[in-house]
């Protein structure tokens, strides 16, 4: 992210210097840095936050689905298979989301806006406070909102998938 950002912001700088006469080898040098190192450091993030999303969630099925033989099939009988079976894999699905798009990306804003905050501050603290409240805006306000009105339209659709697995697994068995 820092990257991306410095590509625009060594870009900006360097026209600026270019425009009144000065030489912007060095900010061009940056320019060019920051833009080839965006794309590999892009691909890594996302190799490296999904490698241990998917290494954690083939632990955790295994772990659950090994518990699952151990209960099954006096203790499962009676048990909605359907919506069990549903709520597993989306509750496992939902940690692969957890860990793959929820963990690295809040660490990355945290870093990201204290880099950009300090970046700021060497220019003006007006600056960077205006920046530290779109970034809480964009970051955390917004999320919450959104979150708070999607969260019963979720359930009821979580609960909608449970009714078709059932009908799904008792219409193989049955």
């Amino acid at each position: 992210q820092l990257a991306a950002s410095f590509v625009t912001i060594s870009a900006v700088q360097a026209a600026g210097k270019i425009f009144s006469g000065q030489s912007a080898g060095s900010l061009t040098a940056l320019l060019l840095a920051c833009a080839f190192s965006r794309g590999l450091l892009h691909y890594g993030e996302h190799y490296c936050n999904h490698l241990i999303a998917f290494k954690m969630l083939a632990l955790i099925r295994v772990k659950v689905f090994h518990k699952l033989r151990q209960l099954s099939p006096a203790k499962l009988e009676s048990k909605d298979k359907g919506s069990l079976l549903s709520l597993i894999t989306s509750d496992i699905e939902l940690l692969e989301v957890f860990y793959a798009h929820t963990i690295s990306p809040i660490a990355i804003a945290s870093l990201f806006t204290i880099c950009m905050l300090s970046f700021f501050s060497r220019y003006s603290v007006f600056l960077a406070l205006l920046a530290l409240l779109a970034y809480a805006a964009v970051g955390i306000a917004i999320p919450l909102v959104f979150s708070r009105r999607a969260s019963q339209p979720g359930q009821e659709i979580r609960q909608k998938l449970g009714q078709i697995s059932s009908f799904m697994l008792d219409s193989i068995m049955g």
